[in-house]
Parts: structure tokens; C-alpha cells; sequence
């Protein structure tokens, strides 16, 4: 019955009217209703069982949550976190957002911390969760720049606490170009491509131009 009513509401008819003025026009209204009740096919009804009535951002989100099975490899990721979960009685899921990114990461429970307050039962209800583990300064970088100031970045990534100005003198005198190569090694920019690959793609196309 609700199904049919559902078909009916397509078709422009309220099956749950109500507000007639008059006991005749209720009766008509009735009657049309019967008509195109009957007046369905069992094709009609099949036919209506059988749409899709997700909306498009849910079917968009069922089309990334399979995407990203194969991209991240989750089954993967959840076997190692069952794992951790036999072995210690907890497992930690995590996002990094970047800019335009995102990326699942399985945080380990020897590396995990959180206030074990008393009164939640999920870390991600507590007041604070943080790993501790070591990274490379360029791992560092590489992950977190986009969060980062230019002071900070240029913290973590001079390796042998030097100033800019004693690395530009000592690669100075030998010539411009070895100068700002060196500087940009050391205390490189941070590009925002617009897709990944950018820079293989623009030195592919810069290849294909210089052989035409």
C-alpha cells in the first residue's frame, strides 16, 4: 500500500487528502483515486520498485567509499588494525586532510596517546589524541608544510642550523646559478599543483614540444 501510494504522489495525487469541501467532492476524489489505482499495471509497479532513489551525493559518496578500497588498499589496512586490536584491545584509525587531500592512516597503539577521561568511551570523544613517532625533517615537510609558516618551514628543514645568508656566502663567488640552486635545495618553495604528476606532466609536455 505505501508503495502505491508513492506512485500516486508521482503522478501528481495526494492519496492522504483531506481538506474537501463537501462530501461530494470527496466521493469524486475517491472515485479518481480508485480509477488510477486500478489503472496501474504490474509493469508500472515493477517498474517503479525498481528505481534508484538515492540522491546523487549519496551515490557519489558510495562511489568514493569503493574507490578508495582499492586506492588505500582498507582491506589492508583493516587486517593490521584488527591485529592491533587482538593484541592490545584498541586500534586507531586516523584522516590527514591536506589541501585538497585526504589520506587513511592506521596509527599505531604503542605510538597513540589520549586522556583516558573517564566518562567516554571512543578516544575521538577525548580531550586531546596526538601520536608520538619519528620523522625525517623532509618527511615532516612533506606532510605538514601546508599547516606550516615560511619561519617554520625553513625551521625544520635546515638540517645544520645555518642561516640563509651563511649558506648564500659560502656557495657565493662561485657563480649565480649555483647559488640560487643551492639556496632553493636547502629552502625550497611550496607549489600547490593542480593535480598530481603536475610537474612530470609539464616536463613531459616541455619534451614533446622541443621534438616537434
Amino acid at each position: 500500500r505505501q508503495e502505491l501510494n508513492r506512485i500516486l504522489v508521482t503522478k501528481g495525487i495526494d492519496p492522504n487528502k483531506k481538506d474537501f469541501e463537501s462530501q461530494e467532492e470527496q466521493q469524486s476524489y475517491q472515485q479518481q483515486l480508485q480509477e488510477q489505482v486500478k489503472a496501474l499495471t504490474p509493469s508500472e509497479i515493477e517498474e517503479f520498485m525498481s528505481k534508484n532513489f538515492k540522491t546523487v551525493a549519496v551515490e557519489w559518496a558510495k562511489n568514493v567509499v569503493e574507490n578508495d578500497k582499492q586506492r588505500f588498499d582498507l582491506e589492508q589496512m583493516e587486517i593490521e588494525m584488527f591485529v592491533d586490536y587482538l593484541l592490545t584491545g584498541r586500534f586507531f584509525k586516523h584522516y590527514h586532510i591536506g589541501y585538497d587531500s585526504y589520506t587513511p592512516e592506521r596509527w599505531k597503539p604503542e605510538e597513540t596517546f589520549f586522556s583516558e577521561d573517564y566518562d567516554i568511551l571512543y578516544p575521538q570523544n577525548a580531550e586531546y589524541v596526538g601520536r608520538i613517532l619519528e620523522m625525517s625533517p623532509d618527511a615532516v615537510l612533506s606532510k605538514y608544510a601546508h599547516i606550516m609558516s615560511s619561519s617554520e618551514q625553513e625551521a625544520v628543514g635546515n638540517y645544520w642550523n645555518k642561516s640563509k645568508r651563511e649558506y648564500i656566502d659560502r656557495a657565493g663567488g662561485i657563480n649565480t646559478n649555483y647559488t640560487n640552486s643551492y639556496r632553493d635545495v636547502v629552502f625550497p618553495n611550496n607549489y600547490i599543483a593542480p593535480h598530481e604528476n603536475y610537474f612530470d606532466h609539464q616536463v613531459n609536455v616541455q619534451m614533446e614540444n622541443a621534438l616537434v
